[in-house]
């Protein structure tokens, strides 16, 4: 007897771990979120790619053109430390990667959270500042996820490469300023990071909670 068919897959990212999303970025010829009103607006000219981890489309951001999105809000609740980020990217370089702005001044703590890559190590700050310890990346798509959580008067953040919790670090303090919009890609407000090529797919912000280590293996699965 022939094999039975199998059954169209059922993956629906857009449907995993809603709780606490606070926009999502699919990148499919469009910078809107798909789960709120929110769209980030190009400067010098990022460009979709039909290169992606889900077949689908990306975004990408040159060095040499200092290319980025702007987004008009932070997504991400102030003061309180609780946050997490998740992204595919392709290419791994120093450099700028994703900040929050005031819009008035280059000071540390209204471009806050920040990461970025420094010594090949993906940084945070966040009023603290860290570097995670993780395996080196190739330039390949890999899925990163950072959570953040206030625990008293500090802050634990977490990574996970791919899925897999890689590191945690503690972080001492809180936020002095509040920011009000975020960038993606470019050159940074603070330290002036120069940004790095680079390609970024399905960008989800959770602005008041971090995601457990089982709801970021279901957006990576669901993802990839």
């Amino acid at each position: 007897a022939p094999a039975p068919t199998p059954a169209p897959s059922a993956k629906n990212p857009l449907n995993c771990v809603r709780n606490g999303l606070s926009a999502y970025f699919r990148f499919n010829g469009t910078t809107k979120s798909e789960v709120s009103m929110i769209q980030g607006n190009p400067v010098n000219s990022p460009i979709y790619v039909s290169d992606s981890k889900d077949n689908t489309q990306s975004i990408s951001f040159s060095s040499i053109d200092q290319s980025q999105l702007i987004f008009p809000k932070t997504m991400i609740s102030i003061p309180l430390d609780n946050y997490s980020i998740t992204f595919w990217i392709k290419g791994w370089s120093n450099g700028h990667l994703l900040s929050c702005a005031n819009g008035i001044n280059s000071y540390g703590s209204a471009n806050e959270p920040m990461l970025y890559v420094e010594n090949g190590k993906l940084c945070l700050m966040d009023a603290d500042y860290g570097r995670f310890t993780h395996p080196d990346l190739d330039y390949d798509w890999h899925f990163i996820a950072v959570t953040v959580k206030e625990e008293g008067h500090s802050i634990t953040a977490q990574l996970y490469i791919d899925g897999i919790l890689v590191d945690s670090i503690k972080m001492q303090g809180s936020r002095g300023s509040e920011a009000v919009k975020l960038h993606l890609g470019g050159s940074s407000l603070f330290r002036s990071m120069n940004g790095f090529d680079m390609q970024i797919d399905n960008l989800r912000i959770y602005g008041s909670r971090a995601i457990t280590e089982e709801e970021v293996a279901k957006i990576f699965m669901e993802e990839q």
